[in-house]
C-alpha cells in the first residue's frame, strides 16, 4: 500500500499502543503535526512549551506504564525538550520523542561540511541527545522508517528503560512509501542485551540468607512501579514477612499503616527508616539503583553491617565502586520478583522482635514534632501542613510534587494512603516539574483529580502550563508553598556562607522577586485559596477538597523552618567538615541516645 510516510507513522504508532502525544506544532514538523493530529486513536495534548511536553510525558508513563509520544519541531523545539528528556533518562523512564527537521538537503549533515547552520532553524539535535537517550537517529531514507521506529520502541522498553529519539526531515515526512517495501527490524538480534533469568541456586541462596538474618530489610525503589512489578511485589513482601523501607521517589509503594512499613530512608527520609537500613544485617535492594539520594555522602558507613543483595538490570549500577554490594544480581526487577515469589512456597516466620523494634522507632520518633511544628503563632509550618494534607486527600488521588521544599517535606512527612500514587523526578530534580507533570498524570488518570505540590519559585519555571490546565479544565488542585523564594538555597547560604549576604534567593536578598499568586490565579481563571498559619490549615483544606475541579491554594510558609531530619556536615575540633552516617541526622540527637538506638557500634567521631 502506498501512502505518505507521516500518515503511515501515525497509524503505525497507534497500532503499537501509543495513544497520547504531548506536543507543540511547528513548521519543521508540519507533516507530522497533520498526521498525528488527524489519526484515529491518538489524543494530542497541545501544551505551551516543549519542556512541559517532555515532563508531562515522563509523568504520564510513571502513572500508567504506557509509552507516550512527544512531538516537537526543529531547532529550539528540540532543545526546549531536553530537561524533560534528561529527567526520563536519569530515572529510567521510556518515552518516544519524534522531532521534525528541515529538508535533508538543507541540513549541515547533508553537505559534509562542518558549518554551524545551513537550513532555517536547522540544528542536528541527534548529536545532542545521544548521551541522554538509548537510541537517537535521523531518518534519512524513507524505507527505513519502520526499522527505526520498531528498534526505538524495543530499546525504550527493554533492558534498562529510557527515552528514544527520531529526527525526521520534512522531505522524509512527506515522502510517499510503499508499506510492502519497508525494511524490517528483527528484535532477535538484541537478545544478548537482555539479562538472563536468575538461577534457582541464586534465589535459594538469597532466601537462605534472609531466613538466617536477624534484622533483614527490603529496600524498595521506584522501578518496582515503573517495571510493572507492583502487584507481585505486594504478594512477595507478605510471604517474606520482612520490614520494607522506601526511598525519596518510592514512598507510594506502601501506605503508612501497612504492618511491614518501616519508614523512608536516604538523605530525604526519616530517622526510623534510616535506622532500619543502618541496623540491618541483610538488605535486599529491589528497583533501587542506590544513588546518592539513597546512600548519602558517607557512603562507606551505609548499611555497614549488612549483607547487601542488589537486583538491577544495569551491570554498571551493580558494580559501581562507591557502594558495597555482596551479591549483585543482574535481572529485570519484574522478572526477579516473579521468580522469587515462585520460590517462596509458604509464608516465612515473622522476625517478631525486629518488626517490633521498627514499630517502636516509628512511634517514638515521628516526623511531626508537635512541640515545634504545630505552633499556633507565626506562619504555617510545612511539616504540619503536609501531615494534615495527607489526611484530606481522597483515597486513590495521585500526588505530584516539584523539587525543592515541596518534595523534601512531602517525601518525609506526607502520609501515603492506600492506592495512592506519589509522582516525582529524582535524578534530574528540576524545578518547574510540578504543573506539566500534574498534566501528564491527569491525562494518564483518565482526567481524575490530581494534587500538585509546587513552590513559589518552581512554579514560575513552567507557569504557562496553567493555561493548559484551564483549556482542558483539568481537576488539578495546586498547592503552592510560598517560602519567599528558593528555600533550599537559602539554607545552603545560611549554613556555608553565613559571613556573606544572601544572593539570588528572593525578596530577602533584594535581587529577586516573584509575582503575587492571587493575581496570577485571577488572571488565568483559577479559584484561589490561601493559608497564612497553622490554625487555618484544616478549615481551608476542607474547602479546597469540597470544591469541584481545579484551584490554587497558596500556603505562606515559615521561612525559619529548615529541612529535617537531614544529613548535615559536622565540624570537628580541627575545623574539618565530615559527613555523618545516615543514622545521625540533624537536628542531632545526643550521642548517648543514639548509642541506645543503634544495634550496631557507632562510627567513631
Amino acid at each position: 500500500m502506498r501512502m505518505q510516510l507521516a500518515e503511515f507513522l501515525a497509524k503505525y504508532l497507534v497500532s503499537k499502543g501509543i495513544r497520547t502525544n504531548f506536543t507543540i506544532t511547528g513548521g519543521g514538523a508540519m507533516y507530522l503535526n497533520a498526521a498525528f493530529g488527524h489519526v484515529d486513536g491518538m489524543n494530542n495534548v497541545y501544551v505551551q512549551h516543549e519542556q512541559a511536553a517532555a515532563i508531562a510525558a515522563e509523568a504520564y508513563y510513571r502513572m500508567n506504564n504506557e509509552l507516550p509520544l512527544v512531538c516537537c519541531t526543529t531547532g529550539p523545539g528540540g532543545t526546549n525538550t531536553l530537561t524533560g528528556v534528561l529527567g526520563a533518562w536519569l530515572d529510567s523512564i521510556p518515552m518516544l520523542v519524534i522531532s521534525g527537521q528541515v529538508k535533508y538537503s538543507a541540513t549541515v549533515r547533508s553537505t559534509g561540511y562542518p558549518m554551524r547552520i545551513y537550513g532555517d532553524q536547522e540544528f542536528d539535535i541527534v548529536n545532542v541527545v545521544k548521551p541522554m537517550t538509548k537510541y537517537a537517529e535521523m531518518v534519512i531514507h524513507p524505507e527505513m522508517i519502520q526499522y527505526h521506529i520498531d528498534k526505538a520502541l524495543w530499546l525504550a522498553c527493554n533492558g534498562r528503560p529510557g527515552p528514544v529519539w527520531l529526527d525526521i526531515p520534512q522531505n522524509v515526512q512527506n515522502a510517499e512509501i510503499d508499506t510492502n517495501d519497508l525494511i524490517q527490524f528483527d528484535s532477535a538480534q538484541m537478545k544478548n542485551r537482555q539479562p538472563m533469568d536468575t538461577t534457582k541456586k541464586t534465589l535459594e541462596l538469597i532466601l537462605e540468607k534472609l531466613k538466617c538474618a536477624e534484622r533483614p530489610v527490603i529496600y524498595a525503589g521506584a522501578e518496582i512501579r515503573t517495571s510493572g512489578a507492583f502487584a507481585d511485589f505486594m504478594q512477595l513482601i507478605e510471604k517474606l514477612n520482612v520490614p520494607v523501607v522506601t526511598s525519596f521517589d518510592s514512598i507510594d509503594l506502601l501506605p503508612e499503616d501497612h504492618r511491614l512499613y518501616a519508614g523512608r530512608a536516604g538523605d530525604v527520609g526519616n530517622r526510623f527508616g534510616n535506622w532500619a537500613v543502618q541496623n540491618s544485617d541483610f538488605l535486599l535492594v529491589l528497583g533501587n539503583r542506590l544513588g546518592i539520594r539513597q546512600v548519602s555522602y558517607a557512603v562507606e558507613t551505609w548499611a555497614r553491617n549488612a549483607f547487601v543483595v542488589m537486583v538491577h538490570e544495569d551491570p554498571l549500577e551493580l558494580t559501581k565502586p562507591v557502594v558495597h554490594v555482596e551479591l549483585p544480581v543482574r535481572a529485570r526487577t519484574r522478572r526477579f520478583i516473579s521468580q522469587l515469589l515462585d520460590c517462596v512456597t509458604s509464608c516465612l516466620p515473622e522476625k517478631k522482635k525486629w518488626l517490633e523494634q521498627c514499630e517502636e522507632w516509628k512511634l517514638k520518633y515521628p516526623v511531626l514534632d508537635k512541640e515545634r511544628h504545630c505552633k499556633k503563632e507565626g506562619r504555617a509550618n510545612p511539616y504540619y501542613f503536609m501531615d494534615r494534607l495527607g489526611e484530606f486527600i481522597p483515597e486513590g488521588v495521585p500526588v505530584v510534587s516539584t523539587n525543592g521544599s515541596a518534595c523534601v517535606v512531602a517525601s518525609s512527612a506526607l502520609k501515603i494512603n492506600k492506592n495512592q500514587r506519589y509522582i516525582i523526578n529524582c535524578g534530574c530534580a528540576s524545578m518547574g516539574y510540578d504543573l506539566p507533570a500534574a498534566e501528564g498524570v491527569c491525562f494518564a488518570n483518565e482526567l481524575g483529580m490530581v494534587v500538585c505540590l509546587a513552590g513559589d519559585g518552581s512554579i514560575q519555571m513552567n507557569i504557562q502550563e496553567l493555561q493548559t490546565i484551564i483549556h482542558h479544565n483539568l481537576p488539578i488542585k495546586i498547592f503552592v508553598l510560598n517560602n519567599s523564594g528558593y528555600h533550599s538555597i537559602r539554607q545552603t547560604q545560611e549554613n556555608l556562607f553565613s559571613d556573606l549576604c544572601k544572593v539570588g534567593i528572593g525578596p530577602e536578598s533584594g535581587d529577586l522577586s516573584f509575582p503575587k499568586m492571587k493575581k496570577i490565579a485571577e488572571a488565568y481563571g483559577f479559584p484561589y485559596y490561601s493559608i497564612a498559619n497553622n490554625l487555618e490549615i484544616e478549615e481551608v483544606l476542607k474547602e479546597v477538597f469540597a470544591s469541584d475541579g481545579k484551584c490554587i491554594c497558596e500556603i505562606f510558609i515559615d521561612e525559619k523552618q529548615g529541612f529535617e531530619p537531614k544529613p548535615t556536615a559536622k565540624k570537628l575540633e580541627d575545623g574539618t567538615l565530615v559527613s555523618p552516617p545516615l543514622e545521625d541526622l540533624a537536628p542531632f540527637l545526643p550521642r548517648e541516645e543514639l548509642e541506645k538506638i543503634m544495634l550496631i557500634p557507632l562510627v567513631e567521631k
